[in-house]
């Protein structure tokens, strides 16, 4: 609430439009974070696509008795396999200089929380009047209203 001869900015705050840096840093720390889970699920995929790989190569490597249906269906399940473990290295390959560089995220979330701080700072901004030029504008007795309007009739008719 303002004081006497102290003005609130934010009833001009809709009239000008501005970068959102805390809905921007935070979609951008969601992101960083989502990017270090699908990394870090990726890599437990692989390891066990790792031994499901192993696994039929083993059963390839002792299957001297498959029939030409098991031995369809392993070969079947052995390219799935490593499709799969290449689409999740490849994606890795692509998040791991991110996963590298923002490994912590305590710094961002430090940036966010003082950006959130400064916002409500300016929110709440109150501006004193120094000069008391603004007296006259915000007075709520007549008489004044009164006399800044015969002033400014006179300098009117100057």
């Amino acid at each position: 609430m303002a004081h006497h001869g102290q003005v609130t900015l934010s009833h001009c705050s809709e009239a000008y439009d501005t970068l959102s840096p805390t809905d921007e840093i935070k979609r951008f720390c969601d992101f960083v974070r989502a990017a270090k889970e699908r990394y870090d699920g990726n890599e437990r995929r692989l390891l066990e696509l790792e031994q499901e790989r192993t696994d039929l190569y083993h059963a390839i490597e002792m299957g001297e008795s498959l029939t030409d249906r098991q031995k369809r269906k392993l070969f079947s399940s052995l390219r799935c396999v490593l499709q799969e473990r290449r689409n999740c290295k490849n994606e890795n390959e692509l998040l791991e200089p991110l996963y590298r560089s923002l490994e912590n995220l305590a710094f961002l979330s430090k940036v966010l929380g003082e950006v959130r701080t400064k916002k409500e700072l300016i929110g709440n901004r109150l501006y004193t009047d120094r000069s008391g030029i603004l007296e006259p504008l915000f007075s709520t007795s007549q008489p004044d209203e009164k006399k800044r309007d015969d002033h400014h009739a006179d300098e009117e008719t100057i």
